[in-house]
């Protein structure tokens, strides 16, 4: 009952996918893998930038949280990490935060839904990643883009409009955000 209750739930979502400057056919591959577990997953997507059901369900569980619990992935964010790890060459992601129950500090994130992600790219500075966020941003991609100077990841979410923060807070602290942020970035480059 359950995986058939998933794969309505994936159906649904790939109905209402909204198309983004992320469209499908622009990346085709995405190799990521969790920090916190170890393990590695690459999946290729289809024609019409789907994905294969086994190939959903292994994601679900390389982004799963840490307490083992599990949400479908929405394919608007499995297609935007994938054209943001072709942008940097194809260099596997590293997903710090997929899926989460709830938050400590916050009760509304889109990861409690399976829409964001906290990722890096070895070799790749954080600012660069944030940034080329931004230029998704600019394209008409409805994208939340989250800059942690003091961290070790960038958050990336879909959304129904476009935000962007920067939390000047080191890790594991309550979240500090600059009033305004772009101000922020236009100073500390």
């Amino acid at each position: 009952m359950r995986a058939r209750l998933a794969f309505v739930a994936v159906a649904v979502m790939l109905a209402l996918a909204r198309p983004s400057p992320c469209r499908a056919g622009s990346a085709s591959f995405l190799r990521i893998r969790n920090a916190r577990t170890g393990e590695t997953i690459a999946v290729r997507f289809g024609d019409q930038g789907r994905l294969r059901p086994v190939d959903w369900a292994r994601l679900g569980r390389v982004f799963g949280a840490p307490d083992g619990r599990r949400r479908a992935i929405h394919p608007r964010l499995l297609r935007t990490l994938a054209h943001v790890q072709r942008h940097f060459g194809a260099a596997r992601i590293e997903l710090l935060s997929g899926y989460r129950t709830r938050d400590t500090w916050q009760w509304d994130s889109y990861h409690q839904v399976g829409r964001a992600a906290d990722i890096q790219i070895r070799g790749v500075p954080n600012r660069a990643l944030f940034e080329y966020c931004l230029t998704l941003q600019d394209r008409g991609a409805l994208l939340g883009c989250g800059y942690y100077p003091q961290g070790r990841h960038v958050h990336i979410d879909v959304r129904g409009q476009r935000a962007l923060w920067v939390d000047l807070s080191s890790s594991s602290r309550r979240p500090r955000y600059a009033a305004r942020p772009r101000a922020w970035l236009g100073r500390h480059r």
